[in-house]
């Protein structure tokens, strides 16, 4: 089982914190060994987590508030290994970033802006689409909308691609790995720090709404994504934070299409409380 983290929300901001490093150790501990809950004390106060009902509960003050649960980065299904296969050349890979390094107008050691549309070309792929976004993801660039040199060589050497030729052949293979739910629960994390504005902790409404078109239009199936979308740039009409990007993957795996099943004691962000209370109300499911 991957490593985890765990996280409370703050019942008077609603935002998750990550827990102390000592309340973590024994949530992870009792939850890795399959454990329905565990009560622990810290500090002098009694607690009892019921990992069924993603709550932690105070025995002292009888209050609780909603927790969850992350997998850390090592759980990375993209993480790149050293390619154990023949001695690779990387001279065509190198030439093929150099050119659309200077296509993209800039002193920097990185493919972007015109440089990323003169790849797309190439490469015969629609900047519209995943796909650029899935050549980002398995390099794992780490800056938005830029795929910096060092990167993209070692990348594609990681996954033993030293020519354009197999890079081409390799995009459709990403494409069906996101029929994994893990391998796409991972891409979809990965986007919100990709296509977000450089330096913005947050994604505007409308860049969202694009992205979630891309990213989960034909794959989800039942979820009212256009409801969703239409709330989004009619009520809610604020940036969407990196907490709610990743909550979204989770609420539309585990509630049902016409929403009957939501529960909003199982710690949802307040942006899911509101959206389906506005759902229910205009009687739109």
């Amino acid at each position: 089982m991957p490593k985890g983290k765990w996280f409370m929300q703050d019942p008077r901001t609603c935002k998750w914190m990550e827990t102390d490093e000592g309340t973590n150790k024994v949530l992870e501990s009792a939850y890795r060994q399959g454990n329905s809950s565990v009560e622990f004390s810290l500090q002098g106060v009694n607690y009892m987590a019921d990992f069924n009902k993603k709550r932690l509960y105070s025995v002292n003050s009888g209050g609780s508030r909603p927790i969850r649960r992350d997998e850390v980065s090592s759980s990375n299904p993209y993480e790149l290994e050293e390619y154990s296969g023949k001695k690779l050349n990387m001279k065509e890979i190198e030439t093929f970033f150099e050119k659309h390094r200077q296509a993209s107008d800039s002193d920097e050691q990185c493919i972007q802006g015109e440089g990323l549309l003169s790849l797309c070309k190439d490469l015969g792929i629609s900047i519209d689409d995943d796909s650029l976004l899935l050549l980002a993801c398995r390099v794992q660039a780490a800056e938005p909308f830029k795929l910096g040199r060092e990167e993209f060589i070692s990348g594609l050497r990681s996954l033993g691609i030293d020519t354009v030729k197999k890079l081409k052949a390799e995009i459709p293979k990403w494409k069906t790995a996101l029929g994994d739910k893990r391998f796409f629960k991972y891409f979809y994390w990965f986007a919100f720090d990709w296509t977000r504005e450089e330096n913005a902790r947050v994604m505007q409404a409308d860049a969202a709404v694009e992205s979630w078109n891309v990213l989960l239009s034909g794959r989800v199936k039942g979820f009212p994504l256009d409801l969703w979308n239409e709330y989004i740039t009619t009520i809610h009409k604020k940036a969407i934070s990196k907490d709610a990007w990743k909550s979204l993957f989770d609420f539309i795996h585990a509630v049902a299409p016409d929403l009957s099943n939501y529960d909003e004691d199982e710690g949802w962000p307040v942006l899911m409380d509101e959206f389906v209370e506005w759902a229910k109300k205009e009687k739109r499911v």
